[in-house]
């Protein structure tokens, strides 16, 4: 699938079963993490997601994969971990000028890049059939979400819960501070997160997709 691009943040979306994990790429954390797995399906679709997500980062910065250093980083335990808010340096230490942000929901992934690495950027997948369980409203959904739930067909509401999800969890990585927050204070209208429509990445149409870009 072609990359698509929103001003100039560069957005793809993998089927993960079509990547052949290419493990001489990824750091010994990488494949210490991919072994605490508990399935083979779920070690390979982590195999998977960071081979691409390398691809992807090297297409964007005309470098060879294999060169990249992850450079992870996590509001609680800081950077050189294997997981968090991902980054790329090259050998020498020099970080790739990129901000990135990845998600993956079930057999996609999908990740997104921004140039700069001071740009605030994420991004979030959901599957739509994932919202409609009890208590979903009250645990996530501000008053004024609620409200405009309640106005939508019953047939759009799974649909309007996994955006508003979608919106706040891309946030949330913008922010770069972990969810410390109620998700019924974190507001979905902010100006900077856009939903992305699934069919424009190759998605199905049963996903949500938001991307959230702060400067």
């Amino acid at each position: 699938m072609v990359p698509l691009k929103l001003g100039d943040a560069v957005i793809s979306a993998v089927l993960l079963a079509e990547v052949m994990p290419r493990t001489e790429w990824l750091s010994a954390a990488e494949l210490a993490r991919a072994e605490r797995y508990a399935t083979e399906e779920l070690r390979q679709r982590f195999l998977a997601r960071r081979t691409a997500l390398r691809s992807f980062v090297a297409s964007l910065a005309g470098l060879a994969a294999d060169s990249l250093v992850p450079d992870y980083s996590c509001p609680d335990h800081g950077r050189g971990v294997d997981h968090g808010r991902p980054g790329f340096v090259l050998g020498s230490g020099e970080p790739i000028p990129w901000a990135l942000s990845s998600s993956d929901s079930g057999p996609w992934a999908v990740f997104a890049a921004h140039p700069g690495i001071s740009t605030r950027l994420g991004v979030d997948l959901e599957r739509i059939d994932r919202v409609s369980f009890a208590g979903f409203d009250d645990g996530v959904l501000s008053a004024a979400e609620r409200l405009a739930l309640d106005a939508l067909p019953v047939a759009e509401r799974d649909g309007f819960r996994a955006r508003c999800w979608a919106r706040k969890e891309a946030l949330v990585k913008a922010w770069g501070s972990g969810l410390r927050v109620r998700p019924t204070g974190i507001d979905s209208t902010n100006s900077g997160l856009v939903d992305l429509e699934p069919r424009s990445l190759g998605l199905p149409e049963e996903y949500a997709v938001a991307l959230a870009v702060l400067r």
